[in-house]
């Protein structure tokens, strides 16, 4: 992969000395872009050991990302200064730029901390010397990154679970307090029928008590006690009151 990089950049110097000038001059030219290079090739090599699969882009191979397992991880190696410009100043001579590497583990959680990597040239040595430790740790954040990814599904998977127990829970209270809403309603509906019939048969009742005082007051004065002839009266009186009356027949 790198030996490929190298070998493009070649065919660019070539073409660049041979016409004098190219817009696509070699990129890879500068003793420091020759050392990132080189130690990123040193440290594939050594992550080739622990099955991890790179991944190298862009116009200057600078999207770098490895797959560990089932992870992938956004790796970094430039000019620590590029990576981590704070508190940092460039170099006079870019060749003696002071080289890093970051490793950024994903998050799998929107609050999660961020967590990255980073190894620089300085009083533990220059990178070079701390190759196997970066890749070491490498793998380890590989498999963290899986891990926390497989904690992340499990909790959701939990979290899912849980959410759909509260539903069936609240859907199955609200069936049931459906039914006693309709068992109660019933039982009040049957109530107010029961008040009504005893409504109805006193007032049949009363209209037949009332027809028979009539009767019997011969004094009785018509369009006051009663209206028009006293014996249809009478009789539409009593028809009312078998009409009203939910003791009698519903034919008669």
């Amino acid at each position: 992969m790198i030996g490929r990089l190298l070998q493009e950049d070649e065919v660019r110097r070539v073409k660049q000395s041979q016409s004098g000038y190219s817009w696509d001059g070699p990129r890879f030219a500068s003793r420091f872009e020759q050392r990132r290079l080189c130690f990123l090739s040193n440290l594939l090599t050594v992550l080739f050991q622990f099955d991890v699969q790179p991944s190298v882009r862009g116009r200057e191979a600078r999207e770098i990302s490895l797959r560990v397992g089932d992870s992938r991880i956004a790796v970094s190696v430039d000019a620590a200064v590029k990576i981590r410009p704070r508190g940092r100043t460039a170099a006079k001579d870019p060749d003696r730029e002071p080289m890093a590497i970051e490793v950024e583990v994903a998050r799998w959680k929107h609050n999660e901390a961020e967590e990255r990597l980073f190894w620089c040239d300085g009083e533990a040595g220059k990178l070079e010397a701390q190759l196997r430790e970066i890749a070491i740790a490498i793998v380890f954040a590989g498999e963290r990154q899986l891990r926390k990814g497989r904690q992340f599904f499990y909790e959701m998977d939990c979290s899912t679970f849980q959410q759909d127990i509260e539903r069936e829970t609240k859907r199955r209270e609200e069936t049931e307090q459906r039914e006693r809403d309709r068992i109660a309603q019933a039982e009040a509906d049957r109530v107010s029928r029961l008040f009504a019939q005893v409504a109805a048969h006193q007032q049949a009742q009363q209209i037949r008590q009332y027809v028979q005082l009539i009767n019997a007051t011969p004094a009785a004065i018509e369009g006051r006690a009663y209206e028009g002839d006293r014996e249809a009266w009478t009789a539409w009186a009593l028809a009312l009151a078998t009409q009203l009356d939910p003791l009698q027949p519903a034919d008669e």
